[in-house]
């Protein structure tokens, strides 16, 4: 079996260098010995934060009287571990590439699927390729930044723009309001002056933010943007 990048280690740090060298083209073959996950899955922080959040229902349902909610609730510790023991193999589906719909379905509904969108890691293994989805990539447009087109989604504008210094392509609220370039691959935006895309993978402005996606240049001027768009993105990828 060859391979560009061999990875030692299904940890954190293991699983992330893999995605990373998956995200820039290489072939890679990641090694585990026990457990994929690490630590951090299967014993550490991921259970920890199962089992602090049942401690923290536990505790909002006793003191709930000062706003008007009256119970008394019991602990089921067996329940807790089971549940701690649930998410702990969701998560492990992070490992798995889908070969169906369905089951990538399956796996974005995942406890792994809705926690990794907190830690930076949002859409993986979909058809092979694995797209970054980061929190931190949140950036201001520089002076070296040229206006591409503007972007319509959900009746909404947004500007594509394309930073010299950094090479990251950024979704703005800032647009030129006298370019004609303005495209959706929303029907419900679509009037006069706002053309509708149907064949993104053909279309140039919509490849480069699919290619952005993919390599982890996509950024945005700020997270409310990221999150108004984020159900787009998956349309187009």
């Amino acid at each position: 079996m060859n391979a560009d990048v061999i990875v030692i280690g299904g940890g954190p740090g293991g699983y992330v260098a893999a995605i990373k060298s998956v995200i820039n083209g290489k072939k890679v073959i990641l090694i585990e010995k026990d457990q994929v996950g690490g630590t951090c899955l299967n014993r550490g922080c991921i259970p920890t934060k199962a089992l602090l959040h049942s401690a923290e229902v536990l505790e909002e349902a006793k003191n709930g009287a000062g706003i008007g909610v009256i119970a008394e609730p019991k602990l089921d510790f067996v329940k807790v571990m089971e549940n701690k023991n649930a998410v702990v193999r969701d998560n492990i589906l992070l490992q798995v590439v889908p070969t169906s719909a369905e089951f990538k379905r399956a796996k974005e509904n995942t406890r792994f699927g809705q926690m990794s969108r907190a830690l930076g890691y949002a859409e993986y293994s979909v058809d092979n390729k694995f797209y970054l989805d980061d929190e931190a990539q949140i950036m201001k447009k520089g002076k070296n930044t040229r206006f591409y087109f503007t972007l319509v989604w959900r009746d909404k504008k947004y500007g594509v723009w394309f930073d010299y210094d950094t090479g990251m392509t950024i979704i703005s609220y800032d647009y030129d309001p006298y370019n004609t370039m303005v495209f959706t691959p929303d029907k419900e935006s679509i009037n006069k002056s706002i053309q509708y895309v149907k064949q993104y993978e053909r279309h140039p402005f919509f490849r480069r933010i699919k290619e952005a996606l993919e390599t982890g240049t996509l950024a945005y001027e700020n997270e409310k943007i990221q999150h108004e768009i984020k159900s787009m993105l998956k349309i187009i990828i």
